[in-house]
């Protein structure tokens, strides 16, 4: 019988963590996905793919075929590489782009283009494929992309909005994959970190039509007053023949996460809230406090906020998210154990890879100065010193962001 105190929900949430990422570990996802399908068919099999999955689902393809004619993922260079044989890799930065994931794009490209009618290429798309992926449109300086991401980040512009405008100043992203992959077959394998799986958000949709604009771009860029050269170009729309020789499947989502937390929480009250989590950190906070009413109901919900950087401090939506929690705990008297957790292993911009936060209410007794933490976007310094970072380095996964609540 669990004991209803802080330091047990503390270290249950700790527990949780090791066995949820392998419950989650693409591994199986990529077995479970080619399991069943007829491949002797195709001439030859190419492997391309990007994002913090992609060394994992890699080695997942080569465990299971005995031949293939060649491939290249890009993945971030905080992530092992694990031993990849017959798919070379790039290490590429992460989130902000460099040279290396430009280099990593055009191999992809290259491979793209040499498959014909008669092969199949298969994509591993996951979560931060857009940015290491960065194929800038004519015009476009790395150093320009590169602080357009930056701006974009920090202006608190949701996912969405980003990848509208990453794939207005791509040749790879928002459909052009597609085009080059085309006539050959694709079968597209995605783990998507996105809100509702929109397949031309996830990885800003390098295989996917795209609904939006070059309009809706430059009205995003309005929105938070960024200047960019006039460069944006037009993108594949739905009804291109290219998109007809592609099959997508999304292995998991951000519901898989919280799923998984569900099942592993094994003799204790717990219900799954919310899974398309999504909006402001501050008013995600001051929902989720709202819903936890019940005492010893462990509270589980998933998605991806955002964070309006203002202040010049080290941190990320996760940390960001328990250290407003901590304040709103303070301000109605309530004691809660909160965790939020970056599935990835990397929560934003920090002096080390950190993956979230968990605490609970003696933590505001340590270090009462939230609000000045707060005003500098400065969690992780907060946590820092009186405790409660998660690491786990690189999970080589990514289902957007885990949250776990329980009032005591």
């Amino acid at each position: 019988m669990l004991s209803n105190n802080e330091e047990t929900y503390i270290q249950l949430f700790k527990d949780l963590i090791d066995p949820l990422f392998e419950k989650i570990s693409p591994r199986n996802l990529i077995r479970d996905a080619l399991r069943g399908r007829d491949f002797s068919k195709y001439k030859r099999i190419f492997v391309i793919g990007a994002g913090k999955a992609s060394v994992v689902m890699a080695k997942s393809v080569e465990n299971y075929f005995n031949a293939l004619e060649q491939g290249h993922i890009i993945y971030p260079d905080n992530q092992n590489k694990l031993c990849l044989k017959k798919i070379t890799a790039t290490a590429a930065s992460h989130p902000l782009p460099n040279e290396k994931g430009i280099e990593g794009s055009r191999k992809i490209m290259k491979i793209a283009d040499k498959a014909q009618a008669g092969d199949l290429v298969i994509s591993l798309i996951s979560g931060g494929g857009s940015a290491l992926m960065p194929l800038p449109v004519e015009g476009l300086e790395l150093n320009e992309k590169i602080d357009l991401s930056k701006q974009l980040i920090r202006s608190g512009a949701t996912i969405n909005e980003i990848n509208v405008v990453r794939k207005h100043v791509s040749k790879i992203k928002g459909g052009y994959l597609a085009r080059a992959v085309y006539p050959a077959d694709c079968l597209n394998l995605v783990i998507s970190d996105v809100v509702g799986d929109d397949l031309s958000t996830i990885a800003s949709g390098p295989l996917s039509p795209d609904p939006s604009s070059r309009e809706d771009a430059k009205e995003i860029l309005d929105k938070y007053n960024i200047d960019l050269p006039d460069v944006m170009k037009e993108t594949p729309k739905p009804g291109d023949e290219c998109f007809t020789k592609v099959e997508t499947k999304i292995l998991a989502n951000h519901e898989t996460s919280a799923l998984a937390a569900f099942d592993l929480l094994e003799d204790v009250d717990k219900e799954i809230i919310d899974t398309n989590l999504e909006g402001n950190v501050k008013e995600v906070v001051e929902k989720i406090l709202g819903d936890c009413t019940i005492k010893h109901k462990i509270y589980i919900y998933s998605g991806e906020t955002t964070v309006e950087v203002k202040g010049d401090g080290y941190g990320g939506r996760n940390q960001e998210f328990v250290l407003l929690a901590l304040k709103e705990m303070r301000d109605m008297r309530k004691n809660f154990v909160i965790m939020s957790l970056a599935t990835d292993g990397v929560d934003g911009f920090c002096p080390e890879d950190v993956a979230g936060a968990v605490v609970g209410p003696s933590t505001i007794k340590k270090n009462p100065e939230i609000d000045k933490y707060l005003d500098n976007n400065d969690s992780y310094s907060y946590f820092k010193s009186v405790g409660g970072l998660i690491r786990t380095g690189s999970t080589g996964n990514n289902l957007g962001d885990l949250m776990l609540v329980v009032l005591i």
